[in-house]
């Protein structure tokens, strides 16, 4: 019966694991940090601490452990779980009468429970593990260097424009696969709801406002950068029709084409 009351006033709290995962993160984040210059974190078992964090979230929902789910998976499964995450975080905050941990006392003063539980979300660390995440996990790719890929497009360097097309094209086969959207609807909807989340945890808050701006920030510049491929793509599949057309009098393209600047 104890246990039961504990649950339900302090969620999994003072559950061994839930101790157990936030020193190995708050370790890990200072070993991290570009301010400590320590070049050689000790390496996370990522794996336990998707099962650790699965295994609390059956007792309740807390924004911390929904947290370290999400960034487990980000080192498992890639870019897809900030989407997941941020997107199980909006429908909770959305679903009338949910219950969320960590509770708010009922003075005032702490109303800011919810933006401090998820103040992660507007740290340079979140930024960095979203930067460094795989497109999907069947590909070495980072999601920074696809988008560095195009920003040096620009910068007048060259890419093989179909090397581009493939990983994102497997990317949202992989995505189809385990319903989910694909790759840019992901971006569109997760800056949304992040936005949404953002808002939830503020409408109390007073001592501690979250602001997760550089992250939308990052998300919506790759969402342009998506954009703007399937914007280079399309003229590439009007120089394919017509070279198949037997009325073409365009001049055939050379195969291996690159992408260049314009």
């Amino acid at each position: 019966m104890n246990e039961v009351i504990s649950t339900e006033v302090n969620g999994v709290e003072f559950d061994p694991r839930y101790s157990e995962i936030e020193f190995t993160l708050s370790e890990y984040d200072s070993q991290t940090d570009p301010l400590n210059a320590v070049d050689n974190a000790r390496d996370i078992n990522w794996h336990a601490i998707r099962e650790q964090s699965a295994a609390l979230l059956e007792q309740c929902f807390d924004l911390h452990v929904v947290l370290w789910f999400m960034r487990a998976n980000l080192h498992i499964d890639g870019f897809s779980a900030f989407y997941q995450g941020i997107k199980d975080i909006d429908a909770k905050y959305a679903e009338e009468g949910a219950t969320i941990f960590p509770q708010a006392d009922m003075e005032p003063s702490s109303d800011s429970f919810h933006a401090a539980a998820l103040g992660w979300l507007a740290t340079s660390s979140c930024l960095h593990e979203i930067k460094n995440s795989k497109i999907f996990p069947d590909t070495p790719l980072t999601t920074d260097e696809l988008l560095n890929m195009r920003l040096d497009e620009q910068e007048g360097k060259s890419l093989h424009f179909s090397e581009v097309v493939k990983v994102l094209g497997q990317a949202d086969s992989y995505f189809a696969g385990r319903n989910l959207p694909s790759l840019k609807e992901q971006l569109a909807l997760e800056i949304d709801a992040l936005e949404r989340v953002e808002n939830y945890a503020n409408l109390q808050a007073e001592d501690y406002r979250l602001d997760c701006r550089q992250v939308r920030d990052y998300l919506k510049q790759f969402n342009r950068q998506l954009a703007s491929l399937e914007q280079q793509e399309l003229p590439a599949e009007r120089d394919d029709a017509e070279i198949d057309s037997p009325d073409a009098d365009a001049p055939v393209a050379m195969p291996g084409k690159y992408i260049r600047s314009r």
